[in-house]
């Protein structure tokens, strides 16, 4: 493990700051290390990654109720293997990079 939890969580706070993403403040970001992390779409093996689940309203039922952005992080090179918010029906499988100025923005993942 080269990264600790709060430097994971520091680092999606700034992916849901740069794509305007609001999430559940009064609830926990959970974060935990696994070795062969296997992502949710595109099947790709993290030999060492981070599960990171963010709480977010659910927007598509009732917005008290809490749902999730699943996130994907290789820990070798902090890159964002995939996002997915379940937040707003059917999730779209996404990976958050980097623009020129360093903010994140999210791309779709090929099917």
């Amino acid at each position: 493990m080269k990264h600790t939890p709060k430097q994971i969580e520091a680092l999606v706070v700034k992916l849901l700051h740069d794509i305007n993403r609001e999430y559940l403040t009064n609830r926990q970001i959970q974060v935990s290390f696994e070795e062969n992390l296997k992502t949710i779409y595109g099947d790709r093996l993290l030999q060492n990654g981070w599960d990171v689940l963010v709480p977010v309203a659910d927007d598509r039922w009732n917005k008290e109720e809490g749902t999730g952005i699943i996130i994907a992080i290789d820990d070798d090179s902090l890159e964002v293997v995939s996002y997915l918010d379940c937040s707003m029906g059917r999730p779209i499988p996404m990976r958050a990079e980097k623009n020129l100025l360093g903010k994140y923005e999210l791309r779709i993942i090929p099917q």
